[in-house]
């Protein structure tokens, strides 16, 4: 194991707090990383979605290192939540607590990326606005709310944000359609960046394990969300079905590609690597399985 493993084994055990987290971005393969890296016997993943830095400060950081407690003592912990990177507000305090962990940024093609987030929002009622609405009334429903499509694919100045309070060599990015492409190739870079051993391949790898998927019954959904039991979360299961969406209208996307193309070529300048992957208008993966 590599240098973050000897740190991770030199901590108070009864102290743990993560060596890496996967900070975003939304539906760009977080999920994914997440599944992979949770097989990984020289890894440790409490709870996905801890949301912490962003909505639980107020419970301590006593509550945050409880979630890592049960991390061996040679294995690395961490966590993912893909909101850590786009809220301004997260940055300091990741540093004040996790000062020298590893982050990692997944980042699909913006345009793709909010489509999918709206259709995220739709399947749970959250939206109701068209997609070419709600992106018209984002800047009247704030940054910080969950329905900002635009906003969270200007990756640029979101990392920049990050780097200010991290080191660049901290801060490891991951390009979702390249993920889709090569899942082993993607999954090897991870593991060489954290230092565990690349050559273990986890059973799940290739396999999306965040669909895009309805509700049956968004009424029974709330009634199962209310309980961790295994039948809960069984009968859970019976009330999703897996669904493509329909595909962005050409225009929509023409008209995205356009507002995101200065974002795209920042974060390709930030990145030092070209970013040819997003720039066909007309490729569309609207209907490739969302990770």
């Amino acid at each position: 194991m590599g240098d973050a493993g000897a740190k991770s084994g030199a901590k108070d055990f009864g102290e743990r707090v993560p060596d890496f987290l996967i900070i975003g971005a939304k539906r760009s393969g977080t999920t994914w990383l997440n599944s992979m890296l949770e097989e990984h016997p020289e890894i440790y993943i409490g709870t996905k979605e801890i949301h912490y830095f962003d909505y639980q400060l107020d419970k301590g950081d006593g509550w945050y290192r409880a979630h890592f407690a049960d991390a061996g003592p040679a294995q690395l912990a961490g966590e993912a939540t893909q909101t850590y990177m786009f809220d301004r507000e997260v940055p300091p305090e990741m540093a004040r607590l996790v000062p020298e962990a590893k982050l990692i940024a997944a980042l699909r093609n913006p345009v793709d990326r909010a489509y999918s987030d709206y259709w995220y929002n739709r399947a749970r009622g959250i939206e109701d606005l068209s997609f070419e609405d709600a992106l018209e009334a984002e800047g009247e429903r704030g940054e910080r709310y969950r329905k900002s499509y635009f906003s969270r694919g200007l990756y640029a100045s979101q990392l920049r944000r990050v780097a200010e309070f991290y080191r660049r060599d901290q801060i490891a990015v991951f390009i979702f359609e390249e993920q889709v492409a090569d899942p082993e190739h993607a999954y090897r870079g991870v593991c060489r960046y954290l230092g565990i051993d690349a050559d273990f391949i986890p059973r799940t790898l290739g396999r999306p394990v965040n669909p895009t998927i309805q509700f049956r019954s968004l009424r029974f959904r709330a009634l199962t969300n209310r309980s961790r039991s295994r039948v809960a979360k069984g009968l859970a299961r019976l009330n999703q079905k897996h669904v493509g969406y329909p595909a962005m209208a050409s225009r929509t996307r023409a008209a995205l590609q356009e507002r995101f193309a200065q974002a795209n070529a920042d974060l390709a300048d930030w990145l030092g690597r070209d970013l040819e992957v997003w720039r066909d208008v007309t490729s569309a993966v609207d209907s490739a399985p969302d990770r």
